[in-house]
């Protein structure tokens, strides 16, 4: 099946986190918003770097764990900001962001190696 590259996967993986942790500075967010904004950036980026695929830098995280790991996050920060006291633009974020993680974790292949992969060097 082809699918995004690991390559590809991997640029909008760094830019979740840039997204992430420029969220709370211009969207003013604060409180649990603000330190969970943070903290996924943290999270993400570790992951994103110790993955083992192009676009990581230490290739111990391998991608069935990647990709596992997508599997869960995408829907929990969909339902998350529902069971939160959140404001309209916080819960909007998270469903936003929730939603593309769960659409470029179907859109991914994961693999080692791909040849007929969308690769957009």
């Amino acid at each position: 099946m082809n699918g995004l590259s690991n390559r590809f996967h991997g640029v909008l993986d760094y830019v979740t986190v840039i997204v992430f942790a420029a969220a709370p500075r211009i969207l003013e967010f604060g409180g649990l918003a603000e330190w969970l904004c943070y903290g996924l950036a943290a999270v993400h980026f570790t992951m994103t770097v110790a993955t083992d695929f192009e676009m990581g830098f230490w290739k111990v995280i391998p991608m069935s764990l990647h990709k596992w790991v997508e599997t869960i996050v995408g829907p929990v920060l969909i339902a998350f900001p529902w069971f939160v006291s959140f404001g309209i633009f916080e819960r909007v974020f998270f469903v936003s962001v929730g939603l593309v993680i769960v659409i470029v974790r179907l859109l991914s292949n994961y693999s080692e190696r791909s040849t007929s992969s969308i690769d957009v060097s």
